[in-house]
């Protein structure tokens, strides 16, 4: 049938109170009791599809829904196939015209598709119009049942029935201003599913979009960005809360990773154009940066030195250690709260949806033309010229990681992670075997570089607990017992930054 697009957002009873008094809604809702069933063999295979199926039944009108998560990786944007249905009974044939009807051709699978899990929901719907479009604004209270667990569900949906996508994302905006919205990014079958396995949430890698070789420079672009966008949007809800410190670290990564994408298509997306997403991901990045510092000294100095057994000469530092986590916390305050992280990736959403790269259809002049040539090339052929140009980058300096000053290594570190960050997004676009050994490389040095960079500030951290903390012998001890170890790190990284700069010199590059 089309392409559903459409944002969540999880709630509290007072935010859900307040949404229903919200002037922008026109007059009294529509209200509907639904429940709805979702379908998949034992083995979950569907769900390994990122795909959802499900039967749903409201005002006495079965409907049969099939989603699937858009390879792009936009996840407010999904496909989405439907039919009226006799009886709560699947319609394979309406199945069949669907771009999943590959999947239901086989008999066994068709013979496995069981009930799983069930949705019941009351949900409250206004049909607003904004902008030349209309959006279904729904507010769903109820709950999700698999075997015997159970979870709440309370969320508010904001749909595009028709006109432009910018029209969405505003009343968004609108609204996250007034009532500091968290955006939802596992629909209720991703929710179903992980109930029904006991899944709790994790931290979210970047999942690299599929992009065809063919794709123009800019549709590889969008495909990047919104995957980026995905990522820190799925780990938006565990920043700024002191809990697993892998969803900072993961919300960095995808911010560095959507940077890394808008220089590496600078000459298909300006940077005047571009300007507003970069300094809103350099402002969350800068607002986690030095939550993330705690993070890797904790992780990789304080719990190996524990684990050697030096723990109780490491309890001097404690009390400074966590003054100086909530000191961070603060600091960073509204930029990482969730709300925050929210406008941001609704922001860049916005952005992404209304292309503004794109010159005027009426323009004619000869950067227009320029512009226009460069964002219909072919992406593999501006991948080859990305790629090109940052190793040249890197290797531009002919002595090995040992032999460079601090502030050189610093620079070969951030060649090393534009050029990564590019050869990851661009590689599925060559022969990914050929290019197996210069990836492992990049990563190997990224992480000894990576270790030794971590090393300065983690001596500057080392000495600001101390100063922190009240002169005693023991704080002296710790002191020193950090100093050693860091300085056991750096001749050990140093010497495999140097083996891995060997290795990318012998490794064949595959574009």
């Amino acid at each position: 049938m089309g392409t559903e697009i459409e944002l969540r957002f999880c709630l509290d009873p007072a935010r859900a109170r307040a949404i229903t008094r919200d002037p922008r809604l026109p007059g009294a809702p529509r209200r509907q009791r639904m429940s709805s069933l979702y379908f998949d063999p034992p083995d979950r295979a569907l769900a390994r599809e990122r795909a959802g199926l499900r039967i749903r039944r409201a005002g006495g009108v079965w409907v049969q829904t099939l989603k699937n998560e858009g390879a792009d990786g936009a996840a407010h944007r999904r496909g989405e196939w439907e039919c009226t249905l006799p009886r709560c009974e699947l319609d394979f044939e309406a199945l069949a015209r669907t771009p999943m009807a590959d999947w239901f051709t086989r008999a066994d699978r068709r013979e496995a598709l069981a009930p799983v899990f069930e949705t019941r929901v009351t949900r409250d719907t206004w049909r607003l119009a904004h902008a030349g479009a209309f959006i279904e604004v729904a507010l769903d209270r109820g709950r999700i049942l698999a075997g015997e667990r159970s979870a709440p569900i309370l969320e508010l949906e904001l749909e595009l029935l028709e006109g432009p996508a910018d029209a969405l994302f505003e009343v968004a905006l609108a609204m996250n201003r007034d009532h500091a919205l968290v955006l939802e990014p596992r629909s209720k079958a991703a929710r179903g599913f992980a109930l029904l396995s006991g899944e709790t949430p994790a931290p979210a890698r970047g999942r690299g979009p599929a992009v065809a070789a063919a794709a123009s420079t800019t549709q590889a672009f969008e495909a990047i960005a919104w995957s980026c966008l995905s990522q820190l949007l799925a780990n938006a809800h565990g920043v700024g809360g002191g809990g697993d410190p892998e969803y900072v670290h993961q919300a960095r990564v995808a911010l560095r990773r959507l940077r890394a994408a808008l220089a590496s298509f600078r000459r298909a997306i300006p940077r005047e154009v571009a300007a507003p997403v970069a300094a809103g991901a350099r402002l969350i990045a800068g607002a986690l940066g030095e939550e993330r510092d705690l993070d890797v000294f904790e992780l990789e100095t304080l719990a190996p030195l524990g684990a050697l057994g030096h723990a109780a000469w490491l309890d001097a530092l404690a009390p400074a250690l966590a003054e100086a986590r909530e000191r961070a916390r603060r600091r960073s305050g509204d930029e990482v709260a969730a709300p925050a992280v929210t406008r941001n990736v609704q922001e860049a959403s916005r952005w992404l949806a209304a292309a503004p790269w794109q010159p005027a259809p009426d323009a004619v002049d000869e950067a227009a033309a320029r512009l226009r040539v460069r964002q219909a090339l072919p992406v593999r052929r501006h991948a080859a010229r990305v790629l090109e140009r940052r190793h040249r980058a890197l290797v531009a300096g002919p002595d090995a990681p040992s032999r460079r000053e601090v502030e050189a290594r610093h620079a070969l570190r951030i060649a090393l992670k534009k050029l990564r960050y590019a050869a990851d997004a661009f590689a599925p676009l060559f022969d990914s075997r050929a290019g197996g050994d210069y990836r492992q490389a990049l990563g190997e040095l990224q992480d000894a570089l990576g270790t030794l960079t971590a090393i300065a500030p983690a001596r500057a951290l080392a000495s600001r607990l101390a100063s922190a903390s009240e002169s005693s012998p023991a704080v002296s001890a710790a002191l020193a017992l950090l100093e050693g170890w860091q300085a056991g790190r750096e001749v050990g990284a140093l010497g495999e930054a140097d083996r891995a700069w060997a290795r990318l010199a012998r490794a064949g590059r595959f574009w």
